[in-house]
């Protein structure tokens, strides 16, 4: 389980872009069964929701084809659109 909260509000969730508040809190569940995992959300914002939005679980299955690599997120090749060289 994972529980994301520190939202600002300046951000939207969805299309066409529905508004929350800074105590907006999202809960992410997975679960592996085998070669699935199953995901779901909920988000809580006591401020803007009458009661919590729950979203659909989804079922995503794993790569069967392990020598197919997607980039790393995050290599030198990125280095030249870094503003300064610290990170903070």
């Amino acid at each position: 389980m994972i529980e994301t909260i520190g939202f600002n509000d300046v951000s939207w969730l969805d299309w066409p872009g529905y508004f929350h508040s800074t105590d907006m809190k999202v809960t992410e569940r997975l679960t592996r069964e085998g070669n699935t995992i199953r995901y779901q959300a909920t988000v809580d914002d006591p401020t803007v929701l009458l009661k919590p939005w729950v979203m659909n679980p989804e079922t995503l299955r794993l790569n069967p084809n392990a020598t197919i690599f997607e980039d790393l997120p995050c290599d030198e090749r990125d280095r030249e659109h870094q503003v300064t060289k610290e990170r903070g």
